[in-house]
C-alpha cells in the first residue's frame, strides 16, 4: 500500500489540476459570452427605446384561419377605424407601419437602384409609414425631409445602409429608385426626399447589409393594424385605451408592449446562455479549489513531524507556509499551462455567438487567470497557516 502512495498523489495532483482547467475554460466562456453582452447592450439601436410601445390589433376570429382568407372591406374598415380613434387620443403620438422595429415583422421589396435596369433588381426591406412615424419612433432624419403622406408612392426615404449601398455617390437627395410595374404597365418612380438613420430592427447586433426604405401610407389596408404610440402616460393606462378602442372597433389586441421590453426580451438567449454558463463555471470553480484545498490539507497533514522539525531546527514559519503555497503552484500551474491556450482555441466554438469580442479576448482571459490565481491562493491559505503554527515539540515527543 505504501509504495501505491505516491501513484495516489500524483493522480489526485493530476485530476485537481484538470479541474482547474476545465474551471478555466467555463469561466472564459462566461467572460466571453458577458462581455459580449456588455457590448451587444451598449449597441445604439437608433430609435428612442424610451416611452415608446407598440400594440397589434386584428379582427375577432382563428389565429389559424387568420392569414388563410380574403380579407373583407368591413375589416379594413374596422382597422382604419381603430387607427383614426387612436390619433384622437390625448397625450398620445400614434403612427402605423407594416413592421416596426422588434415587433416580430418583416417586409422586404425589390427594387431598381439608380442608373439599373428592370433586369437588375436589387432587394431591401421596406416599410409602408404612416404620417408622424419617424417622430414617434424617435429615429432622426440626417438629410432631407420626412415623406408627405399625401405623395401616394412618388416619394421615399431611405436610411444611411440603402443610400451607401444603392445610391448613385453624391447627395442621395433627388435620386429615383424604380418598382416595376405589373405586366403591361410601367415601371414607377419614388424620389428620395430623406435619408433616416439606420435602426435595429431584430437584434441589437445585427449587421444590417439590405439597408431600408420607408413609403408613405394614408392609413392601414389591411385587417390588422400595428402602431406605435409615444406617451408619457403609464403603460396600464395606455393599454386600457387600446384595448377600448379595438373593442369598440370589433377588434381584439393581439400584443402590446413598450419597445424597451421588446429590445430586451431579443437578448433572452444571451441572457439564458451566460446564466447557464455561469453557474456551471462557478460550481467548477469551487469543485477545483475544494480539490486543491482538499490535496494540500492532506499533504500538509502528512508533513506534519517534518515541519516539526524544521522548525525546531530553526526554519522560520513563513518558509514553511511558502512550501505550501508553492506546492499548491506545482499543482495548479500545469491547469494553466495546458488549460488557458486549450480553452481560448475550443471556444472558437462559440465564436459566432460572440459580438463585439473574439475568444482570444486577452482581456478577458487575463481577469480570468488572476481570478483563480487569487483563488488558489485562498486555496494554499489555511493549509499554510497550519503548516506555520504547528508546534515542533509536541510533534517530537509524539514521534
Amino acid at each position: 500500500v505504501v509504495a501505491d502512495r505516491p501513484a495516489v498523489a500524483r493522480a489526485r495532483r493530476a485530476l485537481v489540476a484538470v479541474q482547474i482547467a476545465l474551471a478555466l475554460a467555463l469561466l472564459g466562456a462566461g467572460g466571453l459570452l458577458l462581455r459580449s453582452l456588455q457590448a451587444t447592450i451598449a449597441q445604439d439601436a437608433g430609435f428612442s427605446r424610451e416611452g415608446t410601445l407598440l400594440a397589434s390589433v386584428e379582427p375577432r376570429i382563428a389565429q389559424d384561419a387568420l392569414y388563410f382568407r380574403d380579407t373583407s372591406e368591413a375589416e379594413v374598415a374596422a382597422a382604419q377605424a381603430f387607427y383614426a380613434r387612436m390619433r384622437e387620443q390625448a397625450g398620445m403620438q400614434v403612427a402605423f407601419a407594416n413592421a416596426a422595429p422588434f415587433s416580430g415583422s418583416e417586409s422586404v421589396s425589390t427594387f431598381i437602384a439608380p442608373g439599373k435596369t428592370a433586369d437588375q433588381q436589387d432587394a431591401a426591406k421596406v416599410r409602408t409609414v404612416s404620417a408622424g412615424y419617424f417622430q414617434v419612433l424617435g429615429i432622426p432624419l440626417v438629410a432631407g425631409r420626412d415623406i408627405d403622406p399625401d405623395a401616394a408612392g412618388d416619394e421615399v426615404v431611405v436610411d444611411e445602409v440603402f443610400a451607401k449601398h444603392y445610391l448613385v455617390p453624391g447627395d442621395p437627395l433627388g435620386q429615383q429608385i424604380g418598382f416595376q410595374g405589373d405586366e403591361g404597365e410601367p415601371d414607377e418612380r419614388a424620389t428620395v426626399v430623406g435619408v433616416a438613420r439606420s435602426v435595429k430592427h431584430a437584434a441589437l447586433e445585427e449587421r444590417d447589409e439590405q439597408g431600408t426604405f420607408y413609403l408613405p401610407q394614408q392609413r392601414p389596408e389591411g385587417a390588422t393594424v400595428a402602431i406605435a404610440v409615444r406617451t408619457s402616460l403609464p403603460l396600464a393606462d395606455v393599454r386600457a385605451v387600446v384595448e377600448r378602442e379595438a373593442h369598440a372597433a370589433g377588434l381584439r389586441v393581439s400584443s402590446i408592449a413598450t419597445i424597451d421590453a421588446l429590445v430586451w426580451n431579443s437578448l433572452r438567449q444571451r441572457t439564458a446562455l451566460l446564466g447557464m454558463i455561469g453557474a456551471f463555471a462557478l460550481f467548477g470553480t469551487a469543485l477545483s479549489m475544494l480539490g486543491l484545498y482538499a490535496a494540500l490539507a492532506f499533504a500538509t497533514r502528512r508533513r506534519t513531524a517534518e515541519f516539526g522539525l524544521k522548525l525546531a531546527l530553526g526554519a522560520p514559519a513563513r518558509r514553511l507556509a511558502g512550501d505550501v503555497v508553492r506546492d499548491a503552484w506545482r499543482i495548479a500551474l500545469p491547469g494553466f499551462v495546458l488549460g488557458v491556450p486549450t480553452a481560448a482555441l475550443a471556444l472558437r466554438a462559440i465564436e459566432p455567438r460572440l459580438f463585439g469580442v473574439t475568444a482570444l479576448d486577452p482581456a478577458t482571459w487575463l481577469v480570468v487567470v488572476l481570478a483563480v490565481g487569487l483563488l488558489v491562493l485562498c486555496a494554499a491559505a489555511l493549509p499554510a497557516r497550519r503548516a506555520a503554527s504547528v508546534d515542533p515539540m509536541r510533534t517530537l515527543r509524539q514521534d
